[in-house]
Formats: structure tokens, sequence, C-alpha cells
């Protein structure tokens, strides 16, 4: 479960304004937000995805750019509607005082706490910021990198004024950041054969005293100019089998593990106190779990201080004191020895990342979500409000979403439109025993009112925007399979589709299969594993459903076509087709990975249209060669049109730099026809962009 917000209060920030994003990804020509002319398609298929964030070192921008992920509210750039006052991921937390703090995420995200709330501060990357540490107010570091990608490290640091990209010189990956004061910081780079020790004055990094030939440096903890300590591995890529401390004059050897043990140290190495170090480690030949301390000189260690039920781990604050956790407990190393700090609620600690001032006075504590807790009476203070499913579908007034949102559904939760502001809520438990989490949903153009959602777990259920309620629906036969595609031309005729060859259309006020069933042997080849991905209703008599199967061996794709009589079908072998979606004049569209292609309903030769670098989240088709795409890239989540006369798709707005963005869609224009956009994903993001008028 994830954690929940605290001081993030959604009144505290309305707005980031005054801040300017970045245009990642921009063309420099404006096209018209108008909705593509098929009058008889509503809501089409929108799908979710994970997304992967893979930012390079080309995507920092400098110190005086505002940050993109401020997202203020300023035309022609996208901002936060909810969460507020920023959705990205955080990664890492530093308790300054009990007063101000910093957490740092994704994208770059830096969010400071000062005068009772949170807020974005300009940040000069977009790599995801991973690491925090700082020796006061005005001297704090964080470390950015990419996850899966070899693309070398950065440094940020906040002198009091502002966040600033600082060259260390060092190697392409940095891992450990520490120190005792603002001009005594350690920092710890490494490639693919070595690692570097440097060290910072106060206003310059320089090489730091190098460990003994054959040592490479694999953690490092800092606790003033005479006492350092690294653990230390004997190959550039190997396992850390011993420490080393610096005295102010030269190195030497703590601990090694015995030759033929199965020892390796696991956690990171923490230093709570003068002459003590400590690391946990695991015995690969015994599978004992424990920790070592060095104590003066002394070498010691026990078993953990907790029970062995979740795995658990060190882990050191940014303030250096040492705590073992295991599920939701932690425990504290003290002088005489370790304590029971605290319990967490609604996370564990193997996600959440925390940070305490080292009398214990004030804290934060993120886990991986937009969202802080604060500690506050010997507890962690969660909001139980907080959002942090995904928001995936929306719901507008009119086909094609040219009107703004009335609502948002995602994984478990939904939110409706209150002015400015988006307003969150559980859905409710309808199938199943099982809580509703939304795939796609379909409106009738003309009444909001009319709305179906599909879910998980065979989840069908009625959306009535003007009572703000959401009723199950009564389903005949259906399973726990998920549905995946929802679609109507009018509101007696809607069908849904899902996994395992489900297909659901309404009769009245129930949903029954269709009375003659899909065919499941096709050209002679059993259709076994189907599962279907799309439905496309023109009318009563005129249905098509996009399935994939494993069939006789090699991977087809098939067409299903209903008449009102009969099932059609057409096998398509090859690569697998993941979208489908017809124009006015029968032609079906078909995505099949970064290709858009057509043929005629009937079947014969495919045609290429055109190809998108990214991942194709939503494809929706209006008259003939009317394409809008909902593409993911690294730089963001964007809307692309087909444009005839270059013959390529294109984005006209600038991508969403948010990651986890599910989809994209058009707004109401404003006066003078001032285009606006709509963005929904991960966290219960919604995000609204405004065009300049």
């Amino acid at each position: 479960m994830k954690l929940s917000l605290y001081t993030m209060l959604f009144a505290a920030l309305t707005a980031a304004c005054g801040s300017r994003v970045v245009a990642l990804d921009r063309d420099a020509a404006i096209i018209d937000v108008v909705s593509l002319n098929d009058s008889s398609r509503d809501v089409a298929a929108i799908d979710s995805a994970m997304f992967v964030d893979v930012p390079t070192v080309t995507d920092v921008v400098t110190a005086d750019v505002p940050n993109p992920m401020a997202l203020g509210c300023e035309p022609d750039q996208w901002c936060w509607q909810s969460p507020l006052p920023q959705g990205n991921a955080l990664r890492a937390v530093y308790a300054v005082s009990a007063t101000e703090a910093w957490a740092v995420g994704e994208r770059g995200t830096i969010v400071r706490y000062a005068d009772g709330r949170w807020t974005p501060v300009a940040s000069p990357t977009t790599v995801t910021l991973r690491t925090i540490w700082g020796s006061g107010p005005n001297d704090v570091w964080a470390i950015g990198s990419t996850s899966g990608v070899t693309t070398p490290s950065v440094l940020v640091r906040w002198d009091g004024v502002r966040w600033s990209l600082v060259t260390h010189g060092g190697l392409p990956t940095l891992t450990a950041i520490d120190g005792s004061g603002a001009a005594n910081v350690w920092l710890l780079s490494m490639n693919n054969t070595n690692t570097l020790l440097q060290r910072w004055n106060g206003a310059a990094f320089s090489p730091a005293p190098a460990l003994p030939t054959g040592a490479f440096a694999r953690s490092l903890c800092v606790r003033s100019a005479t006492e350092v300590w690294a653990t230390a591995s004997t190959s550039s890529g190997g396992f850390a089998t011993a420490l080393y401390r610096w005295d102010g004059a030269a190195w030497a050897l703590s601990y090694r593990a015995p030759a033929g043990s199965g020892e390796r140290f696991n956690s990171e190495l923490t230093c709570p106190a003068n002459g003590v170090a400590l690391v946990g480690y695991f015995d690969f030949n015994t599978g004992l779990e424990t920790y070592l301390e060095i104590r003066d000189g002394r070498v010691g260690g026990d078993e953990l201080p907790l029970p062995r039920t979740t795995g658990p781990r060190l882990v050191r604050t940014p303030h250096g004191d040492a705590f073992y956790v295991n599920g939701t407990q932690a425990v504290q190393w003290t002088a005489t020895g370790w304590r029971q700090r605290f319990t967490l609620t609604g996370a564990t600690t193997f996600s959440a990342v925390f940070d305490q001032l080292s009398d214990g006075s004030a804290g934060w504590l993120t886990d991986s979500t937009p969202f802080v807790s604060s500690w506050s009476g010997g507890a962690w203070r969660p909001d139980p409000a907080t959002v942090t499913q995904t928001s995936r579908v929306f719901v507008s007034p009119r086909p094609l979403n040219v009107d703004d949102p009335v609502a948002v559904f995602g994984d478990r939760v939904w939110g409706r439109r209150d002015g400015a502001r988006w307003v969150y809520s559980a859905t409710p438990t309808i199938a199943n025993g099982m809580q509703l989490a939304v795939t796609d949903a379909w409106a009738w153009r003309a009444d909001v009112n009319r709305t179906w959602l599909v879910g998980e777990a065979g989840a069908i259920a009625r959306y009535n925007a003007s009572e703000q309620r959401i009723t199950a629906a009564t389903v005949e036969g259906i399973g726990l399979t998920t549905l995946r595609d929802i679609d109507g031309s009018d509101p007696l005729n809607v069908w849904a589709v899902g996994d395992g060859a489900a297909v659901y259309r309404l009769e009245g006020d129930v949903w029954r299969a269709p009375p003659v069933p899909l065919p499941r042997v096709v050209n002679g080849v059993n259709l076994s594993s189907l599962d279907l991905t799309a439905v496309d209703v023109v009318s009563a008599n005129d249905v098509m459903i996009l399935g994939n199967d494993i069939a006789g061996g090699s991977f087809a794709s098939i067409f299903f076509h209903w008449n009102g009589t009969a099932w059609s079908a057409l096998l398509s072998y090859g690569p697998t087709l993941t979208r489908m979606d017809r124009d006015t004049a029968g032609m079906v569209y078909t995505v099949e990975g970064d290709l858009v292609r057509k043929r005629p309903r009937a079947g014969g030769p495919w045609t290429d249209i055109g190809r998108v670098t990214g991942s194709i989240q939503r494809m929706r088709v209006g008259g003939p060669n009317e394409i809008e795409l909902v593409v993911t890239t690294p730089a963001g989540t964007g809307l692309y049109r087909w444009d005839r006369d270059l013959m390529a798709f294109r984005s006209s707005y600038p991508v969403v730099p948010v990651d986890g963005i599910a989809d994209v869609v058009p707004g109401a224009s404003l006066a003078g026809g001032t285009p606006t956009l709509w963005a929904a994903g991960a966290f219960g993001a919604v995000l609204r962009y405004e065009g300049r008028r």
C-alpha cells in the first residue's frame, strides 16, 4: 500500500505561478483542437501502460531555466490540477530542521518544505534524483541517475539561493556523497573498471586519498576530517567484503571477511558515532543475515535486532543515523544498543525513505510516491485521503473529449471536477467482491449521465455525473476476466470485450453474452487462448472486435465482424496488433508496434500510414486519415495527429514531462480558439494545458 500525504495540503498551493515549462518535444506550428468528425464514436479505447524513465544527459537544462516539474499555470504549458503541489514520485528526503526540509525524485523533481508548506523549486536537471544529503540550510547535494541505461550521473547543489549543476570531474556513475561540513564533502564515483574518491573544500573537488591498491570503494561514511569509513571489494564488480578507516593521514584495514567465507556486505555503510561504523552483511554459506559493528577498533556483530520475517536491512539516513527496518518495524542504533523507534502504518519500509533530525524532534518520510509524511508526536502522520492510484479514463460531456472532462477513473479511485480542483474518492466494491478498477469508459454523447465503465474482475458499472454516483450493472455469466474496451453507437447498443474471449453487450438494463458466440475455429485453426483488446461499434449490425491468439502454433491477430446475424473473421499472422479503430468510410486502422496501418474491413493488404518514436498508448480515428494518437517517449507523453501535408504524425503541443501518464485528451477551446488539453496518470495525476491566447 502506498504511503499518504500529511503536510502537502491541497489548499497549500493552487498553482506554482511564474514558472515556465521547458518544451521537451515541441513543434512550432499549432493545429486547432477540433473533434474528429465521426459522430458515432464517443469515448474510445484508453489503455494504461508502465513507463520507464530513460532521460539522457542531453535532457539537462541550465540552472537559469525554471524547473519543468514546477508546472505552473502559465499559458502554453502544463500545470498540476491534482495532486498539489506536484505529482512526480519522490525518491529521497532530507530534514534541514524542524521547519525546513527537501525532497527529490523523478525527472529532476525538487520540492522544499518551508513556511508550513511544500512548494516546487527550480531544478537544473530532468534526470531522476535518487540521493540527497546536506550539511545545513545553504549546502544541500543531490545525485541524479537513470535506471537501466548507461548514461552519466548528475550532481546538483543548493547554495541557499538556487540549485545548480556541479561539475565534479569524476567517473561517470556517482554512488555516494557524504560529509562532515560544507568544506569537507566526499564523493564516490565509479565506472566499469575503477572507483574514485573526491573531496569538496567548499569551492571545488579534488582527488581524495585513494584506498590501497586492489581495494574498490563501494560505500562511504564521513564523520570528520580525521574519520572517514569506506567499504570495499577486491574487484571492480565484486561484493564489498572489507572495511577501511581514514584517520586524516592514511587508510587502515579495519575488517576483512575471512578467506573462503560467504560473507558479503549488503547495506550502505553508516557511522552514527565517533569511532563507530556499522554495515549489514549476509553469509551465502549459512543464510545468516546480521550486521558488523566496529567500535573504537573492536569488531563485533550479532543477529538482527528484529525477527527475520520479511528481509530486514540496515538503513542509513542523510543525518547518518543507523536503523534496522523489517516490514513496518524500525529500531535505531544507540551507544547502548538497539532500541525500538517506530512502526510505520500504510507502507512498508522496503520502499519507504526517511530522514530524522538526530534528536528525533522532526523528520520526513516518502514511499516512492509524490507524497511526504511528517514525524509528529512520536509517529509518522500520513493523510488517509491521499490518492496514490493511477487515473486512467476521462469522461466528458461530448464525444472525443472536445469539452473539458467531468470525471476521471482509474485503479480503485475516481475523481470529479469541483471548480478548478479535483476531488477524489474510492470506487465502490461492485463485482465479485472486488473494488472497481476501471480500464475504459463509454459515454453517450448527448448525456454524460449515461456512462458505462468496465474494468478488472469482469466489472461493469454505470456512472451518473449529475448524482456523482457509481452503481453496479447486472451482468449474466461474467467471470473474473479483465475487460479491456467498451464502445457503442447509441444508449441501447453498447459492447464490451476483454481477456479470455469475453464479449458482452447491453440488452435493456442487463449485460449478456451475444446470442451467437464468437467462432473459436477460423479457417480450420483452433483459437484456444483468445484475448480481445478492442471493439468498434458503428451500429447494431456493424460491430468489429480485435483479438489475439497463438493460433496453430503461430501468433495471429483476428478481426471479428458482427453483421447483426452472424460473425465473420479474418486472421492476420505476424506481429501483435494492439489497437484498432475505423474511420467514417469503414477503413480499419491498427497499431503494430510503432507503426499505424490501414486496410478495408473486408480484408486485403495493409497500407502503412506512418511511424512514431515511442509507445502508442491510444488511437482514435475519425474521418479518413484523421488519426489521433497518445504516444509516450523518454521526454514525456503527448497528443499526436496525422498531418497529411507532411505525411507524418506530429505533436503540436508540449508533451507532458511526467512519468506514468496514461492518457492525453483535448478539452474545450477558450475564447479566440485557444486550445486546452488534459492528461491523467499515476498517483491520481490530472494536468491541464492551456495554449497562448
